[in-house]
């Protein structure tokens, strides 16, 4: 997955590892983690929409994993 982010972004390895907290090995997407952290940019009026992490997951692709 990091690769993928490396090759997506143009950013090193390493510089990707160091900034992000997590990265599921395989890839998943926790949906309730994505509800929560669109909670916060609404919270911060950096978004207005009413969108919900189900709204933007295509789960024919994604491996959604529960929330922690």
């Amino acid at each position: 997955m990091v690769a993928l982010m490396e090759d997506f972004t143009g950013t090193s390895k390493e510089e990707i590892e160091r900034t992000i907290p997590y990265v599921d090995p395989n890839g998943g997407i926790a949906p309730d983690s994505i509800d929560t952290q669109i909670a916060w940019y609404k919270s911060q009026n950096l978004i207005e929409s009413d969108v919900k992490a189900a709204d933007i997951i295509d789960t024919r692709y994604a491996i959604l994993i529960p929330n922690p």
